[in-house]
């Protein structure tokens, strides 16, 4: 069977299960002008993240869980990828923050 189960559902909060737990984190909060691409995006923020740290350990997936619904609340924001292209690590990091403080853990 499945080690995993990741479960995204909108603006709703992200599920990530496996022996180790279950880490629930809602998105952070921004006008939602589209849902295209969200899902797509936080996949790219959840798995780069996991990339780029080559961790794969329990207390790095809530770090992942949280980049993955940070850029997907980016993807959200605007009509357009024009947004996305627009993005520094610096903006990146900072809606991170904020998110981490609405989930109560630490990043």
């Amino acid at each position: 069977g499945a080690r995993r189960a990741l479960v995204t559902d909108g603006g709703k909060p992200t599920a990530d299960a496996t022996a180790g737990g279950v880490i629930e984190a809602a998105p952070p909060q921004v006008l939602v002008t589209r849902v295209t691409g969200a899902g797509d995006t936080f996949a790219g923020g959840f798995i780069g993240y996991l990339a780029k740290t080559g961790d794969l350990s329990f207390a790095n997936m809530k770090r992942a869980v949280i980049y993955g619904s940070a850029m997907a609340s980016f993807c959200v924001e605007r009509f357009s990828v024009d947004h996305l292209k627009e993005l520094t690590l610096d903006i990146i990091q900072d809606r991170v923050k904020q998110f981490a403080k609405l989930v109560h853990f630490q990043i």
